[in-house]
C-alpha cells in the first residue's frame, strides 16, 4: 500500500472519508485563540504554490457495507481544510471536478455537520460578486438550514471558505495535488486506536516561543551575507561553515542561544526567559524605529503595551504582532524582506552580546546599582526570570536590561578582559543614574532607549572611548540630541569631567556619595552653588556638604530623633533662605520630611540658593534664629512646633501639621485655595494608610469641599478600602467600602429597598457629630459593613 497521499488519490482509494465522533469540532476556522493565526498561516503556505507535505496522518482503514471507509485519528484539521479549498475551486469553476467525488467526505460529529458537508457539495453554488462573503451567499440559499449555523464545525467551514475566498481574488489559486501526506494506518501495525488516543493525550503543544522561532524561521531572508558578531561566539566549528545569516540563526538559535538561557530555566524550559529577551529587545527596537516618545501617545502606542504585558509564560501569541514590530510603521510593503533583515540583524547581535557577557563572572555585581543594598540583586534574574509567581521587572529593569545589552564595549571583551569590565562598569553606573531619577512608567522606559541608543552608537563611532572620557569632552556631549532627564545628564558629566581632572579618588567619593540615604546617583546639590553653576569652588564644597548630608539625612529622608526634624531646623532653615517666597516656592509642591519630597527638594532650580545656604553651612537652632531674623514676614519667626503652620493656606493651597502618627506633614492641594481646606477631625485621628499623592483629588486626612478622600484600614489583619464622599446627595451616605484599590464601590449581592438610600445597594454608612468626640465609633461602623460584606 502506497503511504504517500493527496487528498484526491485519498478520495480515489477510499469509498468513506468519515471523521469520526470522537473528534472535536473544526477548530481551523474559528475566531478565537490561535485559530485566526493557524488559519492564516496554513493559506499563506498553501497559495505560495510551493510544493508541500502536512507531515503523518493517523488513521484507520475499515470496511463497512461493503465500502472500503479511511476514518482519520489525528489530521482531520488538515483535512477539512483540503476539503474545502477542492470544493471552492470546482464550485468556482476554477478547477476541474476530474471525477472528484467530494460526497465522500463527511463528519460524524454532529447531524448538522454531516448534512451540512453533503448538501455543500450536491448543490451549485450561487455567483460571487465582488466583495460579497461566500458565507453570506451559502447562507441565504434555499437549502441552507438556520439551525446549521449554531454547529461549531459548520460555523468554522464558512469561516474557513470565507478565507479562502480572500486569498482566491489575490493569488493565483494553488495546485493542490501538490500538498501531499503520510498515511500511518493502525491497523497494519496493529495499533489499536486506544493506543494512539493515549499517545495523543500525552502530547504537549508548541510553546508560545516555539511557535515564534518556527515562524521567525520562515522569513529569514535567504543569500544573505555572514553577521561579524557571530564570531564573537565560543570556537564552533560547524557555526564557521555557515555562509549565510539565515544559516548562522538557524544553527544558533538551537544551540548557543538556547544553552545561555538553561541558567534561566523555569520547569526545565530555557523557552520561557528566551522569549522574555526577545520581547525586551523587540519593545526597544520598536521605540527606536518608530521614535516613539515620551509624551502621552508614546505611552499608549498599543504594541509596545502589548509587547510590555507579555510574560514568557502564555501558551500562544499571535505572530502578526512579532511581524509587526519586525517592521517600522513607515516601511514600505515592497521594502519588507529588507526591513526585517534589519531588525533580525540587531536581535541576533543582541543575542550574541549577551552570550558573550554571560562569560563575565561576576555579572550580577557589574550589573548592581551602587546603591542597592541586597548583594543577591541580580538585574539580568529580574528580567529574564518569575519573581515568585509573577513576571513584573520594572521599566527601569527593563531600561537598564537594553543599556546593558546595548553596551559598546562588549565586542572588546576579547582584547583586554579587565579594561572592557571596567568601562561596561562606569557605562552601567552612569545609565542606572539616569534612569533611577525619571518615575516609574513606560515614558522612562521609552526615553531611556532613545538615549541608550544614541550614546552607544556615538560611543562606538568614538572607538568605543570610556564614558567617562566622552562625557568630558564638551565637543561630545554638546551633541547629544536626546532631552530624556537633562538635568541627570548634566549631572554625569559634571561628574565625569571631576573624576577625569581629579582621578580615581574623586570617583570614590561621588559614589560615595551617590550610594548614600535616598539619594540614588543624584547628588549635585553637594557641588553646585546657589546659582546651580559647577565651578572649581563649588567642587572645593563638597566635602563639607557631604559632612552635613550626612548629619540631616537617612533613607527615610530627614533623621528621626534629631533637632533636623524634630524642632524643624532643617525645614525653617530651607524656608528662611528661600529668595522667591510667595512665587515659585509654592506652586505645586508639597512638603514633608520624607525622602520622596527631600529628593525633589535638593534637585529642584527653585530650591537652589535655600539647598546651597544649609548644605554648607550646618543647620543649628542659632543659625536657624539668625536665618529666621533676616525674613521680616512674622509668622516665619514665630514658628512653634505645635503650630499649624496657616501661613503655607494662605500663601497656596497647601498645610504643614505636627501629628501623633505622621510626624510634619505638609500637603499640596491642586488648585484649591486655602479656604476650602479643612482638617478631617476624624481621620486626622487615626493611624490610617492613605492613598497615593498622586492619584486621587486630596490626599492624607485633608479634605478639600466637595471633593472625595480615599482611605485604607487595616481588618483583622487585612486591608480594606474606603472613600469618605466629600459631598454627598440626600440618597447617599459618607463612608463607602470600595473594591481592592479603589476600583469601584462594592455592591451588595442583594439589594433590597428598605433604606431608601444606597445603603439598599451598597455597603455605606453615615457619619455622626458624636464620632468626631469618640473615634470608636467610627472604626465600629467600619468593622461593621466589612464583617456584613465576609458574610455575603
Amino acid at each position: 500500500m502506497n503511504d504517500t497521499y493527496n487528498f484526491r488519490s485519498l478520495l480515489m482509494e477510499y469509498q468513506r472519508i468519515s471523521i469520526p465522533k470522537i473528534q472535536r469540532d473544526y477548530a481551523q476556522g474559528r475566531l478565537t485563540g490561535k485559530a485566526p493565526d493557524v488559519r492564516e498561516n496554513f493559506l499563506n503556505d498553501i497559495f505560495s504554490g510551493k510544493v508541500m507535505s502536512l507531515d503523518f496522518i493517523f488513521g484507520t482503514a475499515q470496511e463497512c457495507d461493503n465500502q472500503k471507509k479511511f476514518i482519520p485519528l489525528d489530521g482531520q484539521q488538515r483535512l477539512t481544510t483540503l476539503f474545502l479549498l477542492y470544493m471552492y475551486g470546482i464550485k468556482t469553476h476554477i478547477l476541474e471536478t476530474n471525477n472528484l467525488d467530494l460526497k465522500k467526505f463527511t463528519y460524524e460529529t454532529r447531524k448538522a455537520a454531516r448534512d451540512f458537508c453533503h448538501e455543500i457539495v450536491t448543490n451549485e453554488w450561487p455567483e460571487i460578486s465582488q466583495g460579497t462573503a461566500i458565507r453570506d451567499a451559502i447562507v441565504k440559499q434555499k437549502w441552507f438550514m438556520n439551525y446549521w449555523l449554531k454547529d461549531p464545525t459548520v460555523e468554522g467551514m464558512l469561516t474557513m471558505l470565507d478565507a479562502i475566498h480572500g486569498k482566491a481574488t489575490k493569488f493565483n489559486y494553488p495546485d493542490l495535488d501538490n500538498i501531499k501526506f503520510r498515511f500511518f494506518d493502525m491497523n497494519e501495525h496493529n495499533l489499536s486506536d486506544n493506543l494512539y488516543i493515549k499517545m495523543n493525550s500525552r502530547g504537549k503543544p508548541l510553546t508560545a516561543f516555539e511557535n515564534l522561532k518556527a515562524s521567525i524561521d520562515k522569513i529569514l531572508p535567504e543569500k544573505t551575507g555572514k553577521l561579524s558578531s557571530f564570531d564573537w561566539l565560543s570556537d564552533d566549528e560547524d557555526l564557521k561553515k555557515k555562509t549565510t545569516f539565515d544559516e548562522q540563526w538557524k544553527h544558533c538559535i538551537d544551540r548557543q542561544w538556547t544553552d545561555m538561557f538553561w541558567g534561566y530555566k523555569e520547569n526545565y524550559l530555557s523557552d520561557p526567559p528566551f522569549l522574555r529577551f526577545i520581547v525586551n529587545m523587540l519593545s526597544a527596537y520598536w521605540i527606536g524605529f518608530n521614535k516613539i516618545k515620551q509624551d502621552d501617545d508614546g505611552e499608549k502606542d498599543k504594541l509596545l503595551r502589548f509587547f510590555l504585558g507579555i510574560t514568557g509564560n502564555e501558551d500562544y501569541i499571535s505572530f502578526d504582532k512579532f511581524k509587526d514590530v519586525l517592521l517600522s510603521k513607515t516601511e514600505k510593503e515592497e521594502n519588507k524582506s529588507d526591513n526585517r533583515l534589519k531588525t533580525l540583524v540587531l536581535l541576533a547581535d543582541g543575542l550574541n552580546s549577551f552570550h558573550k557577557l554571560l562569560e563575565l563572572d561576576n555579572l550580577p555585581e557589574i550589573c548592581r546599582p551602587s546603591w542597592e543594598k541586597n548583594k543577591e540583586y541580580d538585574l539580568v534574574k529580574n528580567v529574564l526570570q518569575l519573581k515568585g509567581d509573577r513576571y513584573n521587572p520594572s521599566n527601569k529593569e527593563r531600561a537598564m536590561f537594553y543599556a546593558l545589552v546595548k553596551c559598546p564595549y562588549i565586542s572588546l571583551i576579547e582584547k583586554n578582559k579587565d579594561e572592557t569590565i571596567a568601562k561596561i562598569k562606569h557605562w552601567m553606573r552612569v545609565f542606572w543614574n539616569i534612569v533611577e531619577q525619571e518615575q516609574e512608567r513606560v515614558r522612562n522606559f521609552i526615553g531611556a532607549v532613545h538615549l541608550i541608543n544614541e550614546l552607544s552608537l556615538k560611543i562606538a563611532d568614538d572607538n568605543c572611548a570610556d564614558i567617562y572620557e566622552w562625557l568630558a569632552k564638551d565637543s561630545n556631549v554638546n551633541g547629544i540630541k536626546s532631552g530624556f532627564m537633562k538635568d541627570q545628564v548634566k549631572e554625569e558629566i559634571a561628574k565625569a569631567k571631576q573624576i577625569i581632572n581629579g582621578g580615581d579618588e574623586w570617583e570614590s567619593k561621588i559614589i560615595e556619595a551617590e550610594k548614600y540615604a535616598f539619594f540614588k546617583g543624584s547628588i549635585r546639590f553637594l557641588f553646585t552653588d546657589g546659582d546651580g553653576k559647577v565651578t572649581e569652588d563649588s567642587w572645593k564644597q563638597f566635602d563639607t556638604k557631604w559632612d552635613n548630608a550626612q548629619k540631616y539625612f537617612d533613607d527615610n529622608g530627614v533623621k528621626d530623633k534629631t533637632p533636623y526634624k524634630d524642632d524643624a531646623l532643617l525645614m525653617k532653615a530651607l524656608l528662611a533662605n528661600c529668595d522667591n517666597f510667595g512665587k515659585n516656592i509654592w506652586s505645586r509642591f508639597e512638603f514633608s520630611n520624607d525622602k520622596v519630597r527631600w529628593k525633589r527638594i535638593l534637585t529642584s532650580d527653585n530650591w537652589k540658593i535655600a539647598v546651597d545656604a544649609i548644605m554648607k553651612e550646618e543647620v543649628t537652632k542659632e543659625t536657624t534664629n539668625s536665618f529666621v531674623n533676616t525674613i521680616e514676614d512674622p509668622y516665619i519667626k514665630n514658628i512653634v512646633d505645635d503650630d499649624l503652620m496657616n501661613y503655607v493656606c494662605n500663601k497656596m493651597s497647601g498645610a504643614w501639621l505636627r501629628s501623633t502618627y505622621h510626624g510634619y506633614q505638609a500637603i499640596w492641594i491642586s488648585g484649591y485655595p486655602a479656604s476650602q481646606i479643612v482638617l478631617n477631625p476624624i481621620l486626622a485621628q487615626l493611624k490610617i494608610d492613605y492613598r497615593d499623592i498622586n492619584r486621587i483629588e486630596n490626599c492624607r486626612y485633608y479634605k478639600c469641599v466637595n471633593k472625595n478622600v480615599d482611605f485604607k484600614y487595616k481588618f483583622n489583619g487585612t486591608d480594606y478600602f474606603f472613600n469618605w464622599k466629600g459631598n454627598p446627595s440626600p440618597t447617599e451616605l459618607d463612608v463607602y467600602l470600595t473594591e481592592n484599590n479603589w476600583n469601584d464601590y462594592k455592591k451588595r449581592p442583594n439589594p433590597t429597598a428598605d433604606k431608601g438610600t444606597e445603603e439598599d445597594t451598597h455597603y455605606c454608612f453615615r457619619v455622626t457629630k458624636e464620632m468626631e468626640k469618640d473615634t470608636s465609633l467610627f472604626t465600629k461602623e467600619l468593622d461593621r459593613i466589612i464583617n456584613e460584606a465576609i458574610k455575603k
